[in-house]
């Protein structure tokens, strides 16, 4: 039996984190008002107004996720991995437990200077029936890009991606190898 991996995260971590998604928010909403005037084109008021409406969700939604957890009184573990598999809490779009059979690869994922613990999964479509639509909209987005379902997000971690990574590959690879 092997000890468990377990993550935790820093309250200071999220209020930077919070700060920025109310940002990303504000600047998505004057998206929307903006270039919502008949002096710009139709087609490129629409494309705004949309990136907007996404942006004020997506971002409005992280914001009010990242700010509930700096208000808890105590903070949950983010990450569990142990004998039964990964219990990721880690974003607003994570899907909490999986178990190691339902798990076919691990691998780091390093996109736009962040990197991710990316869980390739052997039936997504399991997974995304138990997401509510805004998981659904955001990890169907993530497979489009290419990026498998699940990307775990340690940025509030006082850990990096490569020490979790490791930890795991290292009392859990064969698991999942």
């Amino acid at each position: 039996m092997n000890q468990p991996i377990i993550v935790t995260s820093k309250k200071s971590r999220y209020g930077v984190v919070s700060i920025l998604s109310l940002f990303m928010t504000l600047i998505s909403g004057l998206c929307i008002f903006a270039y919502s005037s008949e002096l710009h084109s139709p087609i490129l008021s629409l494309l705004f107004i949309l990136a907007g409406v996404v942006g004020v969700a997506f971002f409005g939604w992280s914001f009010v996720f990242y700010t509930k957890r700096i208000f808890a009184k105590e903070l949950p573990p983010i990450l569990i991995v142990d004998d039964m598999g990964i219990t990721d809490k880690s974003s607003a779009i994570s899907i909490g437990f999986i178990p190691w059979e339902d798990i076919s690869y691990i691998h780091l994922q390093p996109h736009l200077n962040q990197t991710y613990i990316s869980v390739t999964l052997t039936d997504n479509d399991k997974y995304l029936a138990k997401m509510n639509a805004f998981q659904k909209y955001s990890s169907k987005a993530n497979l489009k890009m290419g990026f498998p379902l699940v990307n775990i997000v340690l940025t509030t971690s006082n850990q990096t991606p490569q020490q979790v990574y490791y930890a795991i590959l290292h009392q859990y690879g064969d698991k999942f190898i």
